[in-house]
């Protein structure tokens, strides 16, 4: 089954803590994220497990392959995760990973036409002329205290599950 969670947020592409909610979002879902490593991997919960963050409208969500018998577990154990985010509880490694990721991938803009098409027209769209190199000048600055505080602003919103297979519970 495919539980998705999703989280309405202030914090848009134009907000000033924009940078520190995409690093809550990598913390959450880089390979080494607090997700993969948890929920999938310490409580094997889900077969995936990962966050988008829609900058335009300000929602965080997060899609996760689970068995149809775990969904209070994966939805409790996705929660938790946001509230040690919420609450800093951020490892110096967590951080480092994330922004590397960030960086590259802002580096890697330019590698392809489409790319820079979609960063420069979502942005003048919105009345924005931030390049991808002072974005990633954003993200180097931030800090355990500004993700916590970006990721205090996710509110729940609206959690469905679309049903692969019966539970079969014993």
């Amino acid at each position: 089954s495919k539980l998705c969670m999703a989280f309405r947020t202030p914090v848009n592409i134009d907000a000033g803590n924009y940078a520190a909610m995409l690093m809550a979002c990598d913390i959450l879902g880089s390979p080494s994220g607090k997700l993969f490593a948890n929920v999938r991997e310490k409580l094997g919960l889900c077969y995936y497990c990962t966050p988008m963050l829609d900058g335009v409208k300000g929602i965080l969500t997060i899609s996760a392959g689970i068995d149809a018998c775990d969904r209070e577990k994966a939805e409790d154990a996705i929660l938790q995760q946001i509230d040690y985010l919420k609450n800093g509880v951020i490892s110096e490694g967590e951080i480092a990973s994330a922004k590397a990721a960030a960086l590259t991938a802002y580096k890697e803009i330019y590698d392809s036409p489409g790319a820079m098409i979609g960063w420069y027209s979502t942005r003048k769209g919105l009345g924005l002329s931030i390049t991808p190199e002072e974005m990633a000048k954003k993200i180097e600055l931030v800090n355990e205290n500004d993700i916590a505080a970006a990721a205090r602003t996710l509110t729940a919103d609206t959690f469905y599950m679309l049903l692969g297979k019966e539970c079969d519970e014993a």
